[in-house]
Parts: C-alpha cells; structure tokens; sequence
C-alpha cells in the first residue's frame, strides 16, 4: 500500500516552519511513499549524484514539494547544516530534471492497439478497483474478480503496463507482481455460481437490447444510427458467447450443458451480423458523402 511520508511531528530540537510551508507539506504527503521519503531524505544528507530511483520519486514529487520537503529537514537539523542541505536540494533538482523527463515514457503502438480493444470491455468502476489493487491500495471483491476474468489476461496485462507508464513513484517490478497475483488469485478463485449468475444478468440485458433493435428497425431501411446500435449491442453478444465458450467447464447451461457448438454457432453469427452491418454503415456513409458531394 502506498502510505503517505511520516506526518510532521514537532520535537524540542524542530524549528517552527512557516504556516504556508507547512499546508504544502501536508497537500504534498499523499504524493510519496514512505520508501521514497526515506530515499529522498537519504539522498538530501548523502553525497554524489542521485540514483535513478531517487530523481523519478523526486520528479513525481514535483519542484514546490521538494522544496518544502527540504525545508521541513533543515528545521530538524543544526543551523550550522542549513547550507549544505540547501545546496544538496538545488543539486538533486538540477541533476534529475536534467536526466529525468517531466513527459511519461510512451506507450507503444501495439500496447495502444490493445487499449483501445479493451477499454470498452470493462465498466469504469471495476477499472478504478482493479487500478486500486494494482496500486497496492485495496484487495479486489468476488464481483471483482469475475469481471477480471471476463476481461481476459490480455487486457488486465496491458492495463498493467499502461498504469506503470502513468504512474512513475511506483516500482514496475512490484506493479507487475501485483497484477500477477490478481489474476491468479481470480482465476483459483472464481466461482461457478457467482459467474453463472453474472452471466446470465448480462445475457438477459442483452435480449432486451435485442428487442429494442427489433422493434426500432426503420421501416424505409437501414439507417447509420441504427447499425451504429446494432454492431454494439452484437459486440458485446459476441464477447459473452466467447467467454463461455472459453469457461464452458465453470459455467453449466441445463439445456447446453454438453453442446459447446451452440456457443460457437452463435458466437460466429455475431461476427457475421458485425461484419454485416459493418458494410451497412459503410455504404451509408459512402452514399452521404456522395449526397454532399452533389
């Protein structure tokens, strides 16, 4: 868990610091681990250059944190270290602004590819608590979990290695680590019951959307409105048969219990409605273009 550096504690030696500098301190707090207080304090009372550990836990820190971090250490030290420390800040800062990028790493090709695909798949409130326990600040629920799995491996790893992007005071290794653990605990974890049901709410959902389409078919023909719904509603009834087809041991279906085709067979329907309205909305908008054209 990321816990915020050591609150300010006032001792007989401490100097009193100045009203603002202490509220900076105390909105800087939840911004650093107290690994990278340790590291940063370390690296303000030690000699030579910084570690690359130490200039990304400073970077992320930012310049108006550091320096009211620096002022919080001279109050604890002798006045007779007060240059020195102040000289080291300024040091520190050069040197990991010089090497360090403010920007982020960026993110490939493939891994924004990946994204954009799985974005969509999960809904944001299990993306929060997901992002949360990959952090390292909470433990994920059943619900959790089973959406976890519905999501598939592929998309919690690029999840992972997108957060390690945005978030540079934490340690890749320990993220990834975490993000392993999840999906092993889940995948060990994960309950036919709980999964039955979450399923079959979700099917459900889908045969209202169904109907809705049915039922708001244009009479005069397709519309672009309508396929636009349409190849939605059927992406999501392709991603549901597909997850049953790959959980078919953990889900048991009564009247398919022993008939994997039927996922199949209505898996491969929707990908060629899809593929189907897919050309409809394509010459719709061909035939739009053309209109303005004219």
């Amino acid at each position: 868990m990321v816990t915020p550096a050591p609150t300010i504690g006032k001792t007989s030696k401490s100097k009193e610091l100045p009203e603002n500098v202490q509220k900076t301190i105390e909105e800087c707090s939840p911004k650093i681990s107290v690994n990278n207080g340790n590291l940063l304090k370390e690296s303000l009372l030690g000699k030579g250059n910084p570690s690359n550990e130490v200039c990304l836990a400073l970077i992320n820190f930012g310049k108006t944190c550091h320096v009211a971090f620096t002022k919080l250490m001279i109050s604890k030290k002798p006045a007779a270290d007060e240059s020195k420390i102040w000289a080291r800040s300024k040091s520190n800062w050069k040197y990991c602004s010089r090497d360090v990028s403010d920007n982020p790493p960026e993110i490939s090709s493939s891994l924004t590819q990946t994204l954009l695909e799985c974005g969509p798949k999960i809904e944001e409130k299990y993306g929060v608590q997901i992002r949360d326990n990959l952090l390292g600040k909470v433990k994920l629920n059943r619900e959790a979990c089973v959406i976890l799995i519905r999501w598939g491996e592929r998309c919690h790893l690029a999840f992972s290695e997108f957060l390690i992007s945005k978030e540079r005071d934490q340690d890749p290794s320990t993220v990834r680590e975490r993000s392993k653990a999840a999906w092993k605990y889940c995948d060990q974890t994960r309950l036919p019951s709980t999964i039955y049901h979450l399923e079959m709410e979700a099917f459900a959902s889908l045969l209202v959307d169904v109907k809705s389409l049915e039922s708001s078919l244009p009479k005069n023909g397709f519309s672009l409105e309508w396929c636009s719904h349409a190849t939605d509603v059927l992406r999501k009834m392709h991603s549901h048969f597909k997850f049953l087809i790959i959980n078919k041991k953990f889900i048991k279906v009564p009247k398919f219990d022993n008939d994997k085709n039927y996922y199949e067979e209505y898996s491969n329907e929707c990908e060629n409605l899809m593929e189907f309205c897919n050309m409809i909305k394509l010459a719709i908008s061909r035939m739009d273009r053309y209109h303005l054209m004219v």
